[in-house]
């Protein structure tokens, strides 16, 4: 489909909508799918908390009764984080050149997590505790470059107050993380 027949069939309000609604349920089903991997259904149907028929059904492309909480389960049972967002129109472009196996896959916490270890945790850690300068932020490249909170942001990390007890836990173990490497806030 050449990009330009493209937009003029987006020109029609009914048929873009109707268009990104089906590609939204093929690419959660197919990411359902990625994201499983060679794990069997009935192993992530555990995980979640499901029946494996009901894994079965949710991999497939034709599902469009998608819920919140189900989707959440699910991104728990993979050990990710669930995303929702409005997007313009011209996303959808680059969404549809991401639809393949690499395009899907996401890291794990764990993974995330483990490779930030290896890779700087001090200076991240850091740099969010508010001890460090912007200009010796931690690199873009930076497995995590992507957490860097502006400094005067809603959670006023800086500060030690989180939005919330569960952000704030998660902050007092990265901090003690960091205290054990030597780094102090």
């Amino acid at each position: 489909m050449s990009s330009s027949f493209f937009w003029d069939d987006l020109k029609d309000k009914d048929f873009a909508h109707a268009y990104a609604d089906e590609f939204l349920n093929i690419l959660i089903a197919t990411q359902l799918k990625v994201l499983r991997g060679k794990r069997r259904q009935e192993d992530i149907a555990q995980l979640a908390g499901m029946a494996q028929e009901r894994i079965s059904v949710l991999e497939n492309v034709n599902y469009s009764s998608w819920s919140v909480n189900t989707l959440r389960k699910l991104a728990k049972a993979h050990d990710l984080r669930l995303r929702i967002s409005f997007e313009s129109f011209s996303t959808l472009v680059e969404d549809i050149r991401r639809l393949n196996e690499e395009g899907l896959k996401r890291k794990s916490r764990e993974d995330e997590l483990r490779e930030f270890l290896e890779s700087e945790p001090r200076e991240l850690i850091a740099y969010m505790s508010g001890t460090q300068s912007s200009d010796s932020a931690p690199r873009e490249s930076s497995v995590l470059s992507a957490a860097k909170p502006p400094q005067d942001n809603f959670m006023r990390i800086n500060q030690g107050r989180l939005s919330s007890p569960a952000l704030n836990n998660a902050y007092a173990q990265a901090l003690r993380a960091g205290q054990q490497e030597g780094v102090r806030p």
